[in-house]
């Protein structure tokens, strides 16, 4: 179970896919119990959390979903005891650097543990 699209749209495609009648339907769970258990079992296949800061970041979390490089550095500082993880594709790279507004943000209260600070960069593009 590596699958990354969102349950909800799995369990849209496979009921449009089996072509039931209304009372088949009917029958079914619905896409908050279905949602439920599926996460459950995504969650029993999923890496654990780790405590520490020191650990090596998988190939699936480095590369998109198309096979682009998406980890862009992920190095330590103070001796280990700081982690520093940057992620970005290169497209995401040239909009920062050709643009003229940009929007930084931190935030500390919602953060993986393990972590102090979650650091973001956006920039407008399209007057969004």
């Amino acid at each position: 179970m590596s699958e990354t699209t969102s349950i909800t749209k799995i369990y849209d495609e496979e009921i449009a896919k089996a072509y039931l009648s209304e009372g088949g339907a009917a029958a079914l769970p619905t896409v908050i119990e279905y949602r439920s258990n599926m996460s459950k079992a995504r969650r029993k296949k999923t890496s654990v959390i780790l405590t520490s800061c020191i650990f090596e970041i998988p190939m699936f979390y480095q590369q998109t979903l198309a096979q682009k490089r998406f980890l862009l550095m992920d190095f330590f500082l103070k001796r280990g005891a700081e982690h520093v993880i940057v992620y970005s594709t290169d497209q995401q790279m040239h909009l920062l650097f050709n643009n003229e507004t940009i929007f930084i943000d931190g935030t500390f209260s919602t953060v993986p543990n393990g972590f102090n600070q979650v650091f973001s960069i956006h920039v407008q593009e399209f007057g969004q």
